[in-house]
């Protein structure tokens, strides 16, 4: 009998979905009714369950000299 991980990562690239590169995006948590602390750039990982699924809402900014160490 196979044992499955109790995890995988999951990969979304910008490429992949339609954002330009370098873009970054604040990331909220669709189920969880959260913003992400962490600002996203090029890509999003997730790590999912088996037999489970997450959904995010991506939101690209425009970011100040301030802002960039959040990235």
């Amino acid at each position: 009998m196979q044992v499955l991980p109790e995890f995988r990562t999951i990969t979304a690239q910008w490429d992949d979905i339609g954002l330009p590169p370098n873009t970054v995006v604040e990331v909220k948590g669709l189920w969880k009714h959260a913003t992400l602390e962490k600002r996203f750039m090029n890509e999003l990982r997730a790590d999912v369950h088996h037999h489970a699924y997450k959904m995010f809402l991506l939101m690209p900014l425009t970011l100040s000299e301030e802002d960039e160490s959040k990235v």
